[in-house]
C-alpha cells in the first residue's frame, strides 16, 4: 500500500490520467445501465389452472384438482399448497422455499401434469408470478366524434396494434375491450320441428360450407402446385340461403274425389329447408376479452409488456414517440369520423400525474 502511494505522489501525470480513465469508463457504463421500475424478482409462486368445462364443484375436485395437487406435491422444496374447486375450473397454488429456481420448478410440475391422469381436453396452464411481466405501458383508444365502436376495433386491430409490435423491445400487445362482428344464427325450436331438421344438422352444413382443405398437387413442367378447396362466406343472404334439408308436400285433406281417368298427375317436389327458414340470421357485435370505459365512453384499452433484456424507460419513450403529439384545443381543429383518441399511462413515466390524447396517426418504423 505505502508503494502505491509512494507511486502516485512520484508521478502525478499517471495518477490523473488513471484517474480521468476511470471516470469516464464509468461514465460510458452508467449510460449503458438498464432502467428498470421494480428488481427482477421471481417469486417463488406457481399456479396451475384448469378449465373443465360443464362439471361441478365436486367432479372438477376429484378429477383435476386432487390429480394436480399429487403431481405439484412431488417437487422439492415445496412450502405451502393451496386449491380452490368450482364449478367449470379448477385453481391450484402453490408455494415453495426462497431460493428455489421458478424456471427449474415449472418445468418439473408441466412434466408431471403430463402423467398426472387428467381428464381428456383438460389442459392446465402453469405459470408463475413475476413483477416485470406486468404490462409497461397502458393505452386507451376512443372514437372521437361518435365513431362505431366496431370500427374502431377494426383500425386498432388492423394498423394500431401492428404498429406497436414493431417497435424494439416490445413482447407483446394485448388488446381488451371493443367489439367485432360476428355472424349470429338464431334457431326457432318450433321451426326445427316442423322441418325435422336438428341444431346438429345446421351446425354440420355451416362447417361443411366453411372451411379450407388440400385438394392434392397439379404437376406443371418441374413445379408442383398444391390446390386447395376453399369456401367462405361472402353475405348474410348466402348463409340465408343454404339448404339444410327438405320437406315433402303433405297430401290435400278432404273427401276422396272419384278416379277419373287419364294420367296421373306426378307427385309434387320436396321443397328445401334453408336456415333463413329456421331462424334469424345477422351481424350482432360481441365484446373483445371484456368492458372497458374511459371518461364515461366505451373504450380499447392496449397493455404493452416489454422483453426481459428490454429497458423499460426506452420501450416506453419509444411508444411515445408513435404517438402523435396531443391536439391543440379550442374549437378549432376537431375532426369527425372513426378517428379514434388515445390516452397513454407508463408505469415507467418519468411524470406519473400527466397523460397524452391524441388523434392516431401510425408512422413509419425508424431506422
Amino acid at each position: 500500500m505505502y508503494r502505491i502511494t509512494q507511486l502516485a505522489v512520484a508521478r502525478p501525470s499517471v495518477t490523473l490520467l488513471l484517474a480521468a480513465g476511470l471516470f469516464f469508463s464509468g461514465l460510458a457504463a452508467w449510460g449503458q445501465l438498464k432502467s428498470e421500475l421494480l428488481p427482477d424478482i421471481d417469486f417463488p409462486i406457481v399456479t396451475v389452472v384448469a378449465a373443465y368445462p360443464g362439471a361441478g364443484a365436486q367432479d372438477v375436485s376429484a378429477a383435476v384438482t386432487e390429480p394436480i395437487e399429487r403431481a405439484v406435491a412431488g417437487v422439492p422444496r415445496l412450502r405451502d399448497l393451496q386449491s380452490t374447486s368450482a364449478a367449470n375450473i379448477s385453481i391450484v397454488v402453490a408455494q415453495f422455499e426462497f431460493g428455489t429456481n421458478v424456471k427449474e420448478t415449472r418445468t418439473t410440475i408441466e412434466s408431471n401434469l403430463v402423467s398426472a391422469g387428467l381428464p381428456q381436453g383438460v389442459e392446465p396452464t402453469v405459470t408463475s408470478l413475476n413483477i416485470n411481466n406486468f404490462p409497461v405501458v397502458s393505452l386507451t383508444i376512443s372514437g372521437a366524434g361518435g365513431a362505431d365502436e366496431t370500427e374502431v376495433s377494426r383500425l386498432v386491430a388492423s394498423e394500431v396494434v401492428p404498429e406497436l409490435r414493431t417497435i424494439a423491445g416490445v413482447a407483446s400487445v394485448d388488446v381488451l375491450g371493443g367489439q367485432r362482428q360476428r355472424l349470429e344464427v338464431v334457431l326457432d325450436p318450433d321451426q326445427l320441428s316442423r322441418a325435422g331438421v336438428s341444431v346438429a344438422q345446421v351446425q354440420g352444413v355451416l362447417t361443411a360450407n366453411n372451411l379450407t382443405l388440400p385438394a392434392g398437387t397439379v404437376s406443371e413442367g418441374d413445379t408442383i402446385l398444391p390446390i386447395s378447396t376453399t369456401h367462405r362466406f361472402d353475405s348474410l343472404d348466402e348463409v340465408r340461403d343454404l339448404v339444410v334439408g327438405f320437406t315433402m308436400p303433405q297430401p290435400a285433406v278432404g273427401p276422396t274425389a272419384a278416379p277419373t281417368a287419364g294420367p296421373t298427375p306426378a307427385p309434387a317436389p320436396p321443397a328445401p329447408v334453408t336456415i333463413g327458414d329456421l331462424g334469424t340470421v345477422e351481424l350482432v357485435g360481441r365484446p373483445l376479452g371484456g368492458y372497458s370505459r374511459t371518461d364515461g365512453q366505451p373504450s380499447i384499452v392496449i397493455f404493452i409488456s416489454k422483453s426481459a433484456d428490454a429497458n423499460t424507460v426506452e420501450v416506453s419513450d419509444a411508444v411515445a414517440e408513435r404517438l402523435p403529439p396531443p391536439p391543440a384545443t379550442g374549437s378549432a381543429g376537431r375532426s369527425s369520423g372513426p378517428t379514434p383518441s388515445t390516452r397513454r399511462t407508463s408505469s415507467a413515466s418519468r411524470s406519473p400525474g400527466s397523460s397524452a390524447r391524441a388523434a392516431w396517426a401510425p408512422s413509419s418504423p425508424s431506422s
